[in-house]
């Protein structure tokens, strides 16, 4: 029986590769950038085999790159993404300075928030990460000035109304108080922004300090702010079988 060929969008292939995100590809193919065995090809939609299609841009052959996945624990004053205009840190400069590597953050935290935060290559596995179908969990921890009341907390875990839509969490939770604010942890399946802030604002409390401390499986345990690891093998396997990416990675379970 002949191996059936693992095809994927031309597009898709060209994001993988690094070249661009699939919507600035689908610009330079239709722009007439891009071949596929020599020949210009302008078609949305259209499919390759990367084990047997030669895909070049403005004639320089592209290769799939090797995907990497991290954690980080994300400090205070550093930026949620891969540059920053004002020239302050970025999480990716965090990474990059010790690695070349084109990496991304997997969503944002503010410059004020802190925790975990995924950077990777892999766009599919980003993608999957945000989409709002997958309803992928996130644990925050925030420092609430002032004492919040059993109904006030009980009014989140109802669910309020903000600006852009209704938000219920999944879960609402005093860890402990001191005399002048109240720590609470707050599991969220959504990433809008500045959600966990807002919540606490709707409800007439500011958020003194906010830290992330899981995402999706992972969790910075045992990570101080700014430092980062590799995702094992099993991690990233876990990742992509909840995201039904399985087809990307190897049937069997990984190794340690």
């Amino acid at each position: 029986m002949t191996k059936k060929a693992h095809t994927v969008r031309l597009n898709a292939h060209l994001a993988h590769c690094g070249v661009a995100s699939r919507r600035k590809s689908d610009r330079l193919i239709e722009s007439g950038h891009v071949t596929i065995n020599g020949k210009i090809v302008r078609q949305m939609g259209t499919i390759i085999d990367p084990q047997q299609d030669k895909v070049a841009v403005d004639g320089v052959p592209v290769r799939p790159e090797r995907h990497v996945y991290y954690l980080l624990n994300k400090p205070r004053g550093v930026v949620s993404a891969a540059n920053d205009p004002d020239g302050k840190q970025t999480v990716v400069d965090i990474i990059r300075n010790k690695k070349n590597l084109r990496l991304y953050p997997v969503g944002r935290l503010d410059i004020q928030s802190e925790g975990a935060l995924i950077l990777t290559n892999d766009g599919a596995l980003t993608a999957g990460l945000l989409h709002p179908s997958n309803q992928i969990p996130r644990t925050y921890l925030a420092r609430v000035r002032g004492q919040m009341s059993t109904d006030d907390i009980h009014r989140i875990e109802r669910g309020i109304r903000l600006e852009d839509g209704p938000i219920q969490p999944d879960s609402v939770l005093v860890t402990h108080r001191t005399s002048a604010s109240t720590w609470v942890e707050i599991v969220l399946h959504e990433g809008r922004n500045r959600i966990v802030r807002r919540i606490f604002e709707a409800m007439g409390h500011q958020v003194a300090r906010l830290i992330r401390t899981s995402f999706a499986s992972l969790t910075i345990e045992d990570m101080a702010p700014g430092r980062y690891r590799n995702l094992t093998p099993v991690e990233v396997y876990e990742l992509k079988r909840l995201l039904q990416l399985i087809d990307d990675v190897e049937r069997n379970s990984p190794k340690n």
